[in-house]
């Protein structure tokens, strides 16, 4: 399996620890470090996960966790697996109730408010899935995106410049 990062600071092969991302979930500098400058996506991937690093590129299984952070609201994370066969993707929950309340996640792009968790649990979750070599995180709940209700993330805004 080959473990790839991109993370502010920390872009390349591997995952960094959890003494590494500690100040960028747990403290206010370190969330706007990371979470309050233009590019607020990261993500952990891992590529050739359950044994198919050895086989051809469309017999690989990759699996990616995205980290979307805003410093006033917490973190989105969406876990992606996919082969050329099948996929599927999850998001975590935070209050099912907030999920028609859009808020601007990265420029440009809408997303639930429903689905951000506190940074202490997303860093729980980040540091579970570098832990067990990319399996969705248990430490969190999460909902499928087939779950989730149509529309729940609208098509980004695109401004047209004259």
């Amino acid at each position: 399996m080959k473990k790839i990062t991109s993370f502010r600071g920390y872009e390349g092969p591997g995952w960094p620890n959890q003494k590494w991302l500690e100040p960028f979930f747990l403290t206010p500098a370190g969330r706007h470090q990371v979470f309050g400058i233009r590019n607020n996506h990261w993500g952990l991937k891992a590529r050739g996960v359950d044994g198919t690093e050895d086989l051809p590129f469309d017999k690989e299984i990759d699996v990616t966790l995205h980290i979307i952070g805003k410093p006033d609201l917490g973190v989105l994370l969406y876990y992606d697996r996919l082969s050329a066969t099948d996929g599927y993707t999850y998001f975590s929950v935070g209050n099912l109730k907030m999920l028609r309340t859009l808020v601007e996640a990265k420029p440009g792009t809408r997303m639930p408010l429903g689905l951000f968790i506190p940074f202490e649990q997303a860093l729980r979750a980040v540091v579970e899935f570098a832990d067990t070599d990319g399996a969705l995180p248990k430490s969190i709940e999460w909902i499928a995106s087939t779950d989730l209700p149509e529309g729940s993330f609208p098509e980004p805004e695109v401004t047209l410049r004259s």
